[in-house]
């Protein structure tokens, strides 16, 4: 029994480390695309061509 709860601990330690390590690499990719993005260049049917709209819900930048 303790071997399960040191298991789902590890499990949960592993879960809580890869999120914050994956907060950390969001704020860092969006800190670029701010500092890079032109907002006068915006062209939507380039960007529509490249990433169809049914993806943009998983771009951290859409938000």
């Amino acid at each position: 029994m303790n071997t399960k709860n040191n298991s789902n601990q590890n499990s949960m330690m592993l879960k809580t480390d890869f999120q914050e390590t994956e907060n950390n690499y969001r704020d860092l990719w969006n800190q670029y695309f701010k500092s890079t993005n032109i907002k006068s260049r915006k062209n939507i049917k380039l960007h529509l061509q490249h990433v169809p709209k049914r993806y943009w819900k998983y771009l951290s930048e859409k938000v």
